[in-house]
């Protein structure tokens, strides 16, 4: 884990002179993913997003998918004023909230997410927020909020509640201690997730037996183009995303534009086949938060550059983002024979930790994470409005 200092103590603080925005042009838009950035900066253990996820938040018209969501963004600015006798009087306008409002069209109830959200630590901002969002909700015909996420709840959804001193993993929620109990005023908890870690045996003996093990299980495992799941292996990648009923699995263009996000770190996949038919793929990367972080998510061509080599070096820790079998192939040890090899690859990569998840607790990936020593850790909480 990185060795981080503390989060800072930020004075109390009460604000006025609201002002609410729909950030609907270009530049709007930019203010928005900069008042959001400016929120989660507070804290250097958050991992800002790799700058080249930020184009298609300037431009969601160019993206099918989000094109779709009716993408809106809204923030709030306000004045603050310190409680503290050394900040003086009046203090300057600042954005407090920052909300993209993504509703999925096809369905019934028409749900939305609660993506890119921030708030200061302010119980009245964010109660004065939420009914300007509730107002742009019911324009929109949506009653029902869900979140925070990251464009997409298959993607990184829930805020942190615990485990704060940890640097979060690659694609896991991170949020200032205060959001949970200050988003617990304006929302109700909606289901628990938790983070595995399995930690690996990276001596080189073991690695090079782990790579000769990989044979053994019903499948034959071989190296897959991950956007394939997204188009001819469609399914594969649905049931993998399908660990939530309050979460339909991602189509086509849903899948395309979550696998084009990721596809900006190095990203490995393998696909399981009985007698040529594809059953089962797993989806793994090195873990580059650590370079995420230092690079500030690429935002300078200079960091930019350095990012781009640096993904290319050895890390020591790696992330398992999706494992999934078709339901008729399950309790056969399809599943076993994938997360293996993914732990055997990360081994004979020198990886010491794989993270996974988050998942529900029920979760029947859990269970397989343990039986090969995957430990729980980091709490995350995905919460609801209704309107």
């Amino acid at each position: 884990m990185d060795p981080i200092s503390p989060v800072p103590n930020i004075m109390a603080a009460h604000y006025f002179n609201y002002q609410q925005h729909v950030a609907d042009s270009f530049w709007d838009r930019r203010h928005f993913i900069q008042g959001w950035y400016n929120h989660q900066r507070q804290d250097k253990r958050w991992t800002p997003p790799h700058s080249a996820a930020r184009q298609p938040l300037l431009h969601p018209q160019r993206t099918p998918h989000l094109a779709r969501m009716a993408p809106l963004f809204l923030y709030m600015d306000g004045l603050a004023r310190r409680s503290s006798s050394l900040a003086g009087g009046a203090g300057f306008e600042s954005t407090l909230a920052t909300a993209l409002l993504l509703t999925h069209a096809h369905e019934a109830e028409r749900i939305t997410y609660l993506s890119h959200f921030s708030s200061v630590n302010d119980q009245d901002s964010l109660e004065t927020f939420f009914y300007f969002l509730s107002e742009k909700l019911w324009e929109k015909g949506s009653h029902k909020a869900i979140g925070p996420c990251i464009v997409s709840p298959h993607l990184q959804c829930g805020v942190l509640v615990d485990s704060f001193n940890l640097a979060p993993p690659l694609h896991t929620p991170y949020n200032a201690p205060y959001l949970p109990e200050l988003l617990q005023g304006v929302m109700h908890p909606l289901e628990e997730r938790r983070l595995y870690y399995i930690d690996i045996d990276t001596s080189k003996e073991s690695a090079d037996e782990s790579i000769l093990a990989t044979a053994s299980g019903p499948a034959q495992l071989s190296p897959l183009d991950p956007m394939r799941l997204a188009r001819s292996l469609l399914p594969l990648f649905q049931t993998a995303c399908t660990i939530s009923e309050h979460f339909p699995a991602p189509d086509r263009r849903e899948s395309k534009f979550l696998i084009s996000q990721l596809l900006l770190t190095p990203t490995l996949a393998w696909v399981a086949r009985i007698q040529r038919t594809p059953v089962g793929f797993v989806l793994v990367q090195p873990d580059l938060g650590f370079a995420l972080r230092r690079a500030n998510g690429g935002r300078h061509w200079p960091w930019r550059r350095w990012l781009q080599w640096r993904s290319g070096r050895p890390v020591t820790t790696g992330r398992l983002l999706y494992l999934g079998v078709l339901p008729a192939w399950r309790r056969q040890g399809i599943g076993t024979q994938l997360l293996t090899h993914a732990v055997n690859q990360a081994a004979h990569r020198g990886w010491r930790t794989v993270t996974a998840g988050p998942l529900p607790k029920d979760n029947a990936g859990v269970m397989l994470l343990r039986s090969l020593g995957g430990t729980a850790a980091q709490t995350y909480q995905i919460l609801a409005a209704d309107f």
